[in-house]
């Protein structure tokens, strides 16, 4: 059976401070629940969480791909295009959305095709060293 991940962006004034991982996440398989906003001081602000899509390569581990991540297909960066993360629900699945919203393709054939992560939507900053 899959594990069910979650993972919520934490902002300390204005600029990203790092992931809280939850769900059953670990070695022992333990639940972690999520940061509420009551448990932080003022000066931290919590994204809403982010799902874990489960794919796997051809072994079967796990690539780490999440909900809002950016991908870039190829190995020539300055022209290549950029797909986020993002699940269908109309359709259940995940797929690989473009700036203007149109749909790449599904993320088991992005991972087939060579699409690589590059960051995420909270880290903008990272796209320009890449």
């Amino acid at each position: 059976m899959r594990k069910i991940k979650f993972r919520q962006a934490i902002f300390q004034n204005s600029e990203f401070n790092h992931w809280h991982y939850w769900g059953f996440v670990g070695y022992r398989d333990e639940f972690v629940g999520p940061i509420t906003i009551t448990g932080l001081r003022n000066t931290y602000k919590v994204q809403p969480s982010e799902r874990y899509t489960g794919i796997k390569d051809e072994e079967g581990l796990e690539i780490d791909w999440w909900d809002g991540d950016l991908l870039r297909k190829g190995s020539d960066h300055s022209c290549a295009p950029i797909g986020i993360i993002t699940y269908n629900e109309q359709d259940a699945r995940w797929t690989l959305i473009g700036k203007s919203g149109g749909e790449f393709c599904g993320l088991a054939q992005a991972y087939m095709c060579g699409w690589a992560k590059i960051g995420n939507i909270h880290q903008p900053e990272r796209l320009e060293n890449k």
